[in-house]
């Protein structure tokens, strides 16, 4: 019994001891466990620490690029969401004619636009214009016109108008309606208000928009456009804050225009007035005429007193918004009225050239005074004739009375040589056109001037014949009527021609003439030629119509009378 238990006692003893020992392992291989999850969490919140790091990185760097390095970027795009901008349009200058009367006023005028980046909707790097198209459709249930032809202009950050001459009506029934839209913006702007929309068309032109679509106006023609700079003035400005709604809050800044200065024409409106009249009666009662030009100047100053063009067209439709039927008729009209014949139109200037060509003959040596020729009414060179205006000739003409009767035939043999009398020659022609200012520009204050052509037989295969032709300011000799004028001036003072001019004064500061020629001749050839141009209009001479101009004015006149030829579809 007691080895029993003994043997009992120590199987028990045996046993506790291999608890123990598994109870150890146990515990060592558990520790190790929880030193290896240990660990693993670890590494874990080590990689979760420096991704937190990195993502505050890239939040500082974000933060520091947008308030630092993008801050006026974002700052103007705000702003544009808060702050919106509407100009102020100056009051345009006035243009006097040379008595003060006034030709140009303005006149506040409603017109209704649309701003394109108030509509518009952007989708990556496109963009969808159907709200800008919606807000057209909805505008034209209050207003006439056809949105197509102004979808057709839609392009980011255009403003364009849509009407100019609204009503009265019209801007109270839209004003009322205004909320409704988005983009639809009412301004007033000053419009020009023409005296003599006709008559002065050429010389003052008009004021449209800009084709830029931003909301600036400027001159688009005649003194205009040339003076654009002076009669614009600037812009103003005024910024207004909004809230989210596009509701308006307060008034944020104003900036105050700057008026256009004045200016001061040399044009004598009744003198303008008069000749338009007398031209245009006399354009519509010549049969195959379409059109015509008459030039007067001050031969002392330069000044352009008139300058008429007919047709002609009204100014005052292009200032208040011209129709398009109005539009396509006045450029199909095959009288050119958009043309401005006075300083564009390029014509052979005829017998008044002759003056050019006598010039070189007597500067040249190649005839004096004296020296005559027999006129029979016609030369022979080879098998071709040429003719006399006059075919049974003027007899003896020297070159005086060869001023008085336009004779062709003294100018073709001085010019191009005939029978052993020497001729000037087509060179020499040339140089002293160039001289007269022909084949070169005035450079009128107008744009679009020509400066016409003046051959120097050297751009074709040049006969004896064309320098005949060319030396009475016929065949390929082309001036315009300014510089006919200018030439006819140079001859009415003491050898002087002065640069014409339109504008007289800015701002009440006169302008000074300045001189574009002179002393081409000696004192003895500029008598012989100016004495033949009273010879011109006294009897006997082709100036018929001023035989009597001394008796009925009270003092002499002179002048200088010239047609010319053109073949026409060959005939």
């Amino acid at each position: 019994m007691d080895l029993q238990n003994l043997l009992e006692d120590e199987v028990k003893l045996t046993d506790n001891k291999a608890n123990k020992k598994f109870k150890l392992v146990d515990k060592f291989f558990n520790l190790k466990k929880e030193v290896f999850l240990d660990r693993r969490y670890s590494i874990t919140l080590n990689y979760l620490f420096y991704f937190i790091v990195f993502l505050l990185l890239i939040f500082l760097y974000r933060a520091f690029d947008l308030q630092v390095f993008k801050y006026s970027k974002y700052q103007n795009l705000a702003e544009k969401n808060y702050l919106r901008s509407s100009f102020i349009f100056p009051d345009r200058g006035l243009i006097f004619d040379r008595n003060d009367e006034f030709l140009v006023k303005n006149v506040p005028l409603f017109i209704v636009h649309i701003n394109i980046d108030k509509c518009l909707k952007r989708s990556g790097v496109n963009y969808s214009y159907e709200t800008c198209e919606e807000e057209l459709t909805r505008l034209s249930s209050y207003l006439d016109f056809d949105k197509n032809q102004y979808i057709e202009k839609f392009k980011p950050g255009r403003i364009i108008l849509i009407k100019k001459n609204l009503t009265k009506e019209n801007v109270e029934k839209l004003l009322l309606e205004l909320d409704k839209f988005s983009s639809i913006e009412i301004s007033i702007v000053p419009v020009r208000n023409y005296k003599y929309s006709e008559s002065f068309s050429h010389i003052l032109g008009y004021v449209a928009e800009s084709d830029n679509f931003d909301q600036k106006y400027e001159g688009k023609d005649g003194v205009e456009m040339y003076y654009d700079g002076v009669l614009a003035g600037i812009k103003g400005y005024s910024q207004n804050k909004y809230d989210s709604f596009n509701n308006l809050l307060n008034n944020y800044a104003v900036v105050s225009p700057v008026a256009g200065k004045n200016i001061k024409l040399t044009v004598d409106s009744s003198l303008q007035n008069y000749i338009y009249d007398k031209l245009s009666q006399k354009v519509i009662n010549t049969r195959n005429s379409t059109g015509g030009s008459v030039v007067v100047q001050n031969p002392q100053t330069g000044e352009v007193l008139a300058l008429v063009n007919y047709p002609s067209y009204d100014i005052q439709k292009f200032s208040v918004g011209i129709s398009n039927e109005d539009y396509q008729k006045l450029v199909t009209n095959p009288g050119k009225p958009f043309f401005n014949r006075a300083i564009s139109g390029v014509y052979p200037p005829g017998s008044v050239f002759k003056l050019v060509t006598a010039s070189g003959i007597l500067q040249e040596g190649i005839a004096n005074s004296r020296e005559t020729i027999y006129d029979e009414g016609f030369i022979n060179i080879g098998n071709y004739r040429f003719n006399n205006w006059k075919l049974t000739g003027h007899g003896v003409v020297d070159i005086t009375r060869a001023m008085k009767v336009s004779n062709d035939t003294f100018f073709y043999i001085y010019t191009g040589g005939f029978q052993g009398k020497k001729g000037l020659g087509i060179q020499n022609l040339n140089k002293w056109a160039l001289k007269f200012n022909f084949s070169k520009y005035t450079n009128i204050d107008l744009k679009g001037e020509a400066k016409g052509y003046m051959p120097d037989g050297k751009g074709k295969v040049w006969y004896v014949g064309d320098t005949f032709i060319s030396a009475i300011g016929q065949g390929d000799v082309l001036a315009t009527p300014l510089q006919v004028s200018i030439l006819t001036s140079y001859f009415a003072t003491n050898q002087k021609a002065y640069k014409p001019y339109l504008v007289s004064e800015i701002d009440s500061k006169e302008r000074k003439k300045s001189v574009l020629y002179e002393n081409l001749l000696t004192e003895e050839n500029f008598l012989v030629l100016k004495n033949s141009l009273k010879e011109v209009n006294s009897k006997d001479g082709t100036a018929y119509s001023f035989f009597d101009f001394k008796d009925k004015c009270g003092f002499e006149s002179a002048g200088k009378t010239g047609t010319s030829e053109f073949l026409k579809n060959g005939e």
